[in-house]
């Protein structure tokens, strides 16, 4: 028949949690800091984009589709009109890509810092 084991209370404990973890709906959780609210559309959906984490590349965005409570993350490259969305479906993350207007663009770019260091360089020096 079936055998039996013996697992000691700190074994019980770990197993239990781990098995609460697992029971938890996959989400989203915006981690960066809070910027005015932009407003763009992207594949479709008008976005509301509240929070921002800058990267070497150019950023991650943080926002809701409006009307709803579920956050969603565009991940947004200075050189590309075309960025990747990712969202939860079904408890699974889903990756998109869409192409946004130049007007999101240039919102995004001017959020994320794009042209601040080209812009912030001392052209006056007789560096030549």
């Amino acid at each position: 028949m079936g055998q039996r084991i013996t697992i000691s209370e700190s074994e019980k404990n770990r197993i239990k949690g781990l098995y609460e973890q697992a029971k938890k709906p996959f989400q989203i959780i915006p981690k960066g800091e809070k910027i005015p609210t932009i407003q763009i559309k992207c594949g479709g959906d008008l976005c509301d984009l509240t929070m921002m984490k800058k990267n070497e590349k150019g950023a991650s965005f943080f926002g809701k589709h409006r009307g709803t409570e579920q956050f969603y993350e565009i991940l947004f490259e200075c050189k590309s009109d075309i960025v990747e969305y990712i969202t939860v479906k079904f408890n699974q993350p889903q990756f998109d890509k869409h192409k946004v207007s130049p007007q999101a663009q240039q919102l995004l770019r001017k959020a994320a810092g794009c042209d601040s260091y080209v812009s912030n360089q001392d052209t006056s020096s007789d560096m030549v």
